[in-house]
């Protein structure tokens, strides 16, 4: 009898070992964050799993600026973000998010647009060097 309850623990076990490791697997999931670097305030740049591609996200992960990154900026005050939309009638440009309140202002052509004196010095850079610059 023990031998019999010892067999079917084993094969519950093992049961229990393959179904996780398919959901693991399967999962689209970063559940240690290694794949989001924090840039200021509740904000992070996301790296996508093709290692090329980059999005900005809140802490919580809700994707802001509507598109990919394909050059940023910031400070403590904003986040200047050179975006390609995900629906090319939104129009690409420059977003800018303000950290503290959340709101993002444009699509703009040019950063000058924006009539900030703190955010016309700012020099936007390819994701993958900014994703280098915020560190692991």
């Amino acid at each position: 009898m023990g031998s019999l309850i010892d067999g079917a623990a084993r094969q519950i076990g093992q049961v229990a070992v393959l179904s996780l490791a398919s959901l693991l697997l399967a999962c689209d999931q970063d559940p240690f964050g290694l794949s989001c670097r924090r840039i200021a305030g509740n904000y992070c740049l996301r790296q996508w799993e093709d290692g090329e591609t980059y999005y900005i996200e809140t802490l919580s992960g809700r994707e802001v600026a509507n598109g990919t990154v394909k050059a940023i900026d910031w400070n403590a005050q904003h986040i200047l973000v050179l975006r390609q939309p995900h629906a090319l009638s939104d129009g690409q440009g420059y977003i800018l998010i303000d950290v503290r309140s959340g709101s993002e202002q444009g699509p703009v052509q040019a950063v000058s647009s924006f009539r900030n004196r703190d955010v016309s010095a700012m020099n936007a850079i390819d994701p993958k060097a900014a994703w280098d610059k915020l560190g692991g």
